[in-house]
């Protein structure tokens, strides 16, 4: 592996001759993933990282082409959009942190056979990146819809109806919740088709931190409940159910909540 310095772009460039070279990165990339699952906050390793195209040197041959990662030294211009709450870790939630990160190892592991899982995680990284909040929140949705929805579901209901479920502590907020992400939704789809935003929709583009904290909580209610029962069709069917009974919804929320930690450092 070597490594130039991009005067223009004011980029380090490092050059791998193996893709297996790529693999020194993961463990920096799961650090990443599981401080951004751990508590709320716009998290991102300085200006993120961009996969390219270089030639390789070595086994491949000096034809051969593969990929390569610019690191940005620079400070630069602050991510694009509004951020949110900024991310800040005390030393008093280390432990907390090392324990977390134990309890998701074991549950990515069991969860690895569902691609949907990897969809989600992957769009929900995605959008703490240096990109226009318009596609931050469809990032967001994705990840929502990859965990959420099968592929003969009404979308916006039933995406706002199980999101609810899973996170309202009480009837109104249940309410609440699943009015503000249908209202999201209604943002994300005008985003997707090119329509004009009105005032209201305007104003949730500046409010992206507490869809991503909506995103976050749900993503670790899933990872949980997908770790005892997959995330196949008995998974939905218990989403489902929740609205019809009380006890399955507060059951499941219980369980559900088993990742989440109490910030109180």
């Amino acid at each position: 592996m070597g490594a130039s310095y991009d005067e223009e772009s004011q980029n380090f460039l490092l050059h791998v001759s193996s893709p297996k070279d790529l693999f020194l990165f993961q463990p920096a990339f799961a650090l990443i993933r599981d401080l951004r699952l751990f508590k709320p906050g716009h998290f991102t390793h300085g200006v993120p990282w961009v996969c390219g195209i270089v030639e390789f040197k070595g086994e491949l041959g000096a034809g051969g082409v593969g990929a390569c990662m610019w690191i940005d030294v620079s400070n630069g211009p602050p991510v694009s959009g509004v951020e949110g709450t900024t991310f800040h870790f005390e030393a008093a939630e280390l432990e907390s942190f090392k324990k977390l990160r134990e309890n998701l190892a074991c549950a990515f592991r069991d969860l690895e056979r569902f691609p949907k899982w990897k969809l989600a995680s992957g769009y929900f990284n995605n959008s703490f990146s240096s990109k226009p909040t318009n596609n931050q929140i469809i990032d967001l949705f994705i990840c929502l819809e990859a965990l959420l929805l099968q592929e003969a579901d009404e979308l916006t209901f039933r995406l706002a109806t199980r999101a609810a479920n899973l996170l309202g502590a009480d009837a109104q907020d249940r309410k609440k919740l699943f009015v503000d992400i249908k209202g999201f939704y209604g943002l994300r789809s005008k985003i997707v088709h090119g329509e004009v935003l009105n005032p209201r929709e305007e104003q949730l583009l500046y409010d992206v931190g507490r869809l991503r904290e909506l995103v976050r909580r749900t993503l670790l209610c899933c990872i949980a409940l997908g770790q005892e029962v997959g995330l196949g069709l008995e998974f939905f069917k218990m989403l489902d159910g929740m609205s019809l009974d009380d006890d399955l919804r507060k059951d499941l929320q219980q369980r559900s909540s088993k990742f989440f930690y109490l910030h109180t450092a």
